[in-house]
Order: structure tokens, then C-alpha cells, then sequence
């Protein structure tokens, strides 16, 4: 029994391992917009996750939550919502809820709920992932600024603008200061900070930020990534608009796809 026992244990942490290489190059083909390549990895690493058993459950959660976010890049979100919503239960299950980690699923399952203009459900689910994160010891600053960036996209496109546009201010500069002012996160909240000026009236103002926003997304991306389309969309609508002068007009920019 022993020897058998000591076997079935060597295969789980074979899988693990394998599971965890596989895991690490579907986000990395991710990041670079190989949104095939990263399919087939997630889809690997999910299995070989499963293979190892209920040793890590942590981790499976890990495994279905940047599955999910994938999916959801790639208009899949009903099935990136089944995968938040099982990477949250296997999460609430553990003896010892991570926290952390909760709040990062609350924040995708606001994404799923943004992206399909659910925007009541997307406030909700912001406000949970950010009361859960402020219990955290340490306060993960970070994480609590992404949510809250997050949470600006919300109440911009449920017109509580005002509101939007002080807690994206508070953001963008936590984000200049941990993180420089090249940073992917300071491009994407740059493009909803964008079109908040643009829709203030602040035209000028705004066609800087998207600029400054599509400069900082196309270094880090590379040119031509998906997640700048949105910014480089609006910039010229914007352009375009002023050429006719007709700026004041509000009607027709899109909603920033760089969820935060």
C-alpha cells in the first residue's frame, strides 16, 4: 500500500509540475496576443491540473481564472463566467479562503458583467471584490488600485462620471508611482480616462491622454494589439469629430476595451 501510495503521489506532482510549465506559457502567449497558441497551453495545463488531484486546489483556481480571462478576450464570455464562477467556489471551499485571491475573481466576474453592459451586476460584484480586498493583511495597495480602476470604468458608463473620474485620478497616480508612468496599467486606465475628458468637454485634454495611452499600450503590447484597438478607435473619432467641428457632440466614442 505504501509503495502504491508513493507512486499515485509521484504522478500528482508530475502532473503539478507540468501543469504549472504549461500554466506559465499560456499567460505569457497571452500577454503577447497569441490567443491560439494560449488556448491550446490553458487547455494542457487544465488537464494536467486535474491529473493532480486535490493536491493544489489553489491552483486549479489559478488554472480556470486565467483560462477565463482568455475566453473572455476572445468573446467567450459566458464560458469565462462558468470558469470564474468554479474557480470561486473551489476558492470558498478551502479550509483557508484566500482572500486575495477571491477579490481577483469578483474583479473578472465584474469584467464578464461590464463587457455585457449588466453594469448593475458589474457594480455589484466591484464593490464586493473591493471590500474583500481591504481585509487583506498587508492592504495589497496594488490590487486594491486595480480594482478600483475597475470599478471607474462602472460608474463612468452608469453616468455617475464625476465619480469616475476621481477614483481613476487616484489610480492613474498610484499607478505612476509604483509602477512608472510606462506601465501597461497606466496606458489602460489613460484610455477611460481619455474618454472621460473627451466627454467633459475637455477635447484637446483628451486627445493627449489617448495618445500618451496607445504610445504606452503599443510599447509594452506591441503595435497592433488588440487590447489598444478601442483607444486608437476613439482617438479618431475624436480627431474626426474635430475636424468638422463638431467636438461637442458625445455621441459614438466606443467603451475602452482595456478593462483594467
Amino acid at each position: 500500500m505504501e509503495r502504491g501510495g508513493s507512486l499515485q503521489s509521484r504522478k500528482a506532482e508530475r502532473a503539478r509540475k507540468r501543469a504549472g510549465i504549461l500554466h506559465a506559457n499560456a499567460v505569457r502567449l497571452m500577454a503577447r496576443g497569441k490567443y491560439r497558441a494560449a488556448e491550446i497551453a490553458f487547455g494542457a495545463a487544465l488537464r494536467s491540473a486535474h491529473n493532480a488531484g486535490a493536491s493544489d486546489r489553489q491552483f486549479l483556481a489559478a488554472v480556470l481564472n486565467d483560462f477565463a480571462v482568455l475566453c473572455k478576450y476572445t468573446g467567450r464570455g459566458k464560458a469565462a463566467e462558468r470558469m470564474y464562477r468554479r474557480a470561486l467556489r473551489i476558492l470558498n471551499s478551502a479550509e483557508s479562503p484566500d482572500a486575495s485571491s477571491i477579490a481577483t475573481v469578483y474583479h473578472n466576474l465584474a469584467g464578464i458583467a461590464f463587457a455585457n453592459r449588466r453594469y448593475g451586476a458589474a457594480s455589484r460584484y466591484a464593490r464586493q471584490g473591493i471590500e474583500i480586498r481591504r481585509t487583506v493583511r498587508p492592504l495589497d495597495h496594488l490590487g486594491l488600485a486595480l480594482d478600483e480602476a475597475a470599478f471607474a470604468a462602472i460608474l463612468a458608463e452608469s453616468g455617475k462620471d464625476a465619480a469616475a473620474r476621481k477614483l481613476l485620478s487616484k489610480a492613474l497616480r498610484f499607478f505612476r508611482r509604483r509602477l512608472g508612468h510606462r506601465h501597461y496599467e497606466v496606458g489602460a486606465a489613460l484610455a477611460n480616462f481619455g474618454v472621460l475628458q473627451w466627454k467633459a468637454g475637455r477635447t484637446r485634454a483628451a486627445r493627449r491622454t489617448l495618445s500618451r495611452s496607445i504610445s504606452i499600450l503599443n510599447r509594452v503590447l506591441g503595435k497592433g494589439h488588440p487590447r489598444a484597438a478601442a483607444a486608437m478607435q476613439n482617438l479618431a473619432m475624436i480627431k474626426a469629430k474635430s475636424n468638422r467641428r463638431a467636438s461637442t457632440s458625445q455621441g459614438g466614442l466606443r467603451r475602452s476595451k482595456t478593462w483594467p
